[in-house]
């Protein structure tokens, strides 16, 4: 191969680096631990989308009725859904303890710009509707589909295939994710007080990695499954000795 020809972008393969579930809490400290692999890199994503919205919306006004508005908005939306893309590459990339700069992760999350898009689409209409219906069916819905995304990322999946993915491998750990989305909620009600603020931003921040974890940890399960034992081999009966031939006369 030709060592000048440029080479398409890659996902980010993810390694499980929890043995056991330690629990939600409990994860904060494996959480931290692999934020801080790629920091620079996840905070200036973050920074690039709060300046982004903040400028259309500043652009867009408060006037639902304008053209403008409507097409900042639009804009705004795509912005949100391609940094997005990027910032799930660096989160499966902590999950690996692996360095990615900033332009690598824009570079794969683009390559998967519009199957993210579609998911996400899908997903806000599957949960939007379970909550228009009833309220009980959202909190089984909702946490069973919100891993989707890094199934698009990580193995390469389709919308369809990756709802499809998350739905099954998320069987039974609806309360892990909920566990984990308790605990962040748990952490911005710190922001109640003004001084409490840079804490709770500290916080979210340190264990922005824990759903990226919890899904290498569902993703990881079968691995971790221990295989069926193999059925014991019937003896086979010894083979009876056969007669001499008679002498020819």
């Amino acid at each position: 191969m030709d060592p000048t020809t440029p080479q398409a972008p890659q996902a980010p393969q993810q390694t499980n680096s929890l043995a056991a579930w330690p629990g939600a809490f409990k994860l904060y400290n494996t959480s931290k631990t692999a934020t801080l692999v790629n920091w620079q890199t996840f905070l200036l994503l973050l920074l690039v989308s709060f300046a982004g919205s903040f400028v259309f919306d500043a652009i867009g006004g408060d006037d639902s009725s304008e053209p403008i508005y409507f097409i900042s908005q639009l804009l705004s939306f795509v912005l949100s859904v391609f940094l997005g893309a990027a910032t799930t590459v660096v989160l499966l990339k902590n999950t690996a303890r692996e360095k990615i700069s900033i332009g690598q992760s824009l570079s794969v999350g683009s390559s998967r710009f519009v199957p993210i898009l579609l998911t996400m689409v899908f997903v806000g209409l599957a949960v939007g509707f379970s909550a228009l219906l009833f309220i009980i069916p959202f909190f089984f819905i909702m946490p069973r589909l919100i891993l989707a995304p890094y199934y698009v990322i990580d193995k390469n999946m389709g919308p369809i295939d990756a709802i499809k993915a998350s739905w099954e491998d998320s069987r039974g750990h609806a309360g892990k994710v909920w566990g984990v989305i308790g605990v962040s909620l748990l952490f911005a009600l710190i922001m109640i007080t003004i001084i409490g603020i840079p804490v709770a931003l500290y916080l979210l921040f340190m264990y922005s990695t824990a759903p990226a974890l919890l899904y290498a940890w569902i993703t990881g399960a079968s691995a971790r499954a221990p295989a069926a034992p193999v059925a014991p081999v019937a003896p086979v009966a010894p083979v009876a000795p056969t007669a001499p031939a008679a002498p020819q006369q």
